[in-house]
């Protein structure tokens, strides 16, 4: 065996025991939620946030047709949030399937926790996050972003939130909205903008 293979093996192996040491701790129990109200998706609550959706869908399709930007502003309660977080839920992306999802809105921020599930293993997760947009400038920050008993180191969660921050700067995804302000406080989150127009 030459010494290139052996040390392909050993790195192999080593990123395997990496791995199985993550999932283990990824996914044994020890989330704490007792901090939190998770609110239980609703389906009446979602056929009417979705219904207010539509409107502003059929806005931005009014404002690309005359080409003239209209002004929009939408109010989405922790309630409404949870239950669109649930209907996303479904279909999972990237082979990773998300469930049991809720959010919960402060001052500032909001949290989401829920459930994760990927080459069969579930994982709970919470994510603490601080955003808010004024005068078109996005402030972002992942204060905490723990999976079972692993929590994210702060350089791992700054790069993530530049990552996020760079993708939002060249429009992936672009929103069909230019958003002027997001606040969150106690409960909803007012979302502010414009459609584009073109």
């Amino acid at each position: 065996m030459t010494c290139g293979l052996r040390l392909s093996l050993y790195f192999l192996l080593l990123v395997a025991a990496v791995l199985a040491i993550f999932g283990f701790f990824a996914s044994r129990p020890g989330l704490d939620v007792s901090d939190l109200d998770l609110p239980e998706p609703d389906e009446l609550v979602l056929a009417r946030f979705n219904s207010r959706l539509d409107a502003v869908d059929e806005l931005v399709r009014q404002s690309k047709q005359t080409g003239q930007p209209e002004a929009v502003q939408l109010v989405v309660t922790e309630l409404e949030l949870t239950s669109k977080l649930a209907e996303w839920s479904s279909p999972g992306i990237l082979g990773i399937t998300f469930f049991d999802s809720h959010a919960t809105l402060r001052n500032g921020g909001m949290v989401l926790v829920g459930t994760a599930k990927a080459v069969g293993v579930e994982f709970r997760y919470r994510a603490d996050i601080i955003v808010s947009v004024e005068s078109a400038e996005l402030q972002l920050e992942v204060r905490r972003l723990q999976t079972g008993q692993l929590f994210t180191p702060g350089p791992v969660r700054a790069a993530l939130v530049g990552l996020i921050s760079r993708a939002l700067d060249v429009g992936v995804p672009r929103p069909p909205i230019d958003v002027e302000t997001l606040l969150i406080s106690e409960g909803e989150m007012i979302i502010s903008g414009s459609t584009r127009g073109v």
